[in-house]
């Protein structure tokens, strides 16, 4: 159970919205033996270079102001002062590049997918969902600041699901983050989770639930 919700997740999700997303799950998997693990993020993005490239872009663009001053108006300015000018945008562009909203257009999107699979697939290792009776665990997992969602199904699922069955799932989780619907978003893509999984896996009495049913935080 969610106790405390992160400063940067806190204009989308309310202690009682972490309530909403694990009381979904929990119903979802009174119908079925599979196991749904709801997982938030911050970033997946370990590291980029985009300060440097900020700092670069910063000073592309004083070079040409400097360049169309000359061009346009002859005006060539004091050596000193154009020095000054070209440390003050380097600079800007090295501490604007460092907000979330620049870094992520600085960013290749390939990159940012690709490190949001890697953290998805750690992260459904790391809740025990390979673990399974079964192997029929589902990880619902978003990260904020590459904007993306990614759904892995362990092996017992993928044998009955094509990887385009979870293309809508991801799509509510993300539309849910823009929409500032997190919660909304959440609980749809459990509800087409259960969906799946009820025709193939129905509950067991001899299944017990396996892994908790708490909303996963992590920075």
């Amino acid at each position: 159970m969610v106790k405390e919700i992160p400063a940067w997740l806190r204009s989308y999700l309310s202690l009682e919205g972490a309530s909403r997303i694990e009381r979904a799950v929990l119903e979802a998997e009174t119908k079925t033996s599979g196991e749904i693990v709801p997982m938030l993020v911050y970033r997946s993005t370990v590291s980029s270079n985009s300060d440097l490239l900020g700092a670069l872009l910063g000073l592309l663009l004083a070079l040409s102001v400097k360049h169309i001053l000359v061009l346009t108006a002859g005006w060539t300015g004091h050596d000193l002062l154009w020095s000054l000018a070209f440390v003050i945008a380097g600079l800007t562009g090295f501490f604007l590049a460092r907000m979330p909203s620049v870094e992520r257009l600085l960013i290749p999107r390939k990159d940012q997918k690709l490190e949001t699979e890697r953290r998805a697939m750690l992260a459904f290792y790391e809740a025990g969902l390979s673990a399974t009776a079964g192997r029929t665990g589902i990880l619902l997992f978003v990260s904020f600041f590459e904007r993306q969602a990614v759904v892995l199904a362990d092996q017992g699922i993928a044998r009955f699901c094509k990887p385009e069955d979870f293309q809508e799932l991801v799509h509510d989780l993300v539309q849910g983050a823009k929409d500032h619907k997190l919660v909304e978003g959440f609980e749809k893509a459990v509800a087409k989770c259960q969906d799946i999984l009820v025709p193939h896996f129905p509950p067991d009495t001899h299944n017990p639930n396996e892994l908790k049913d708490h909303l996963r935080i992590s920075w």
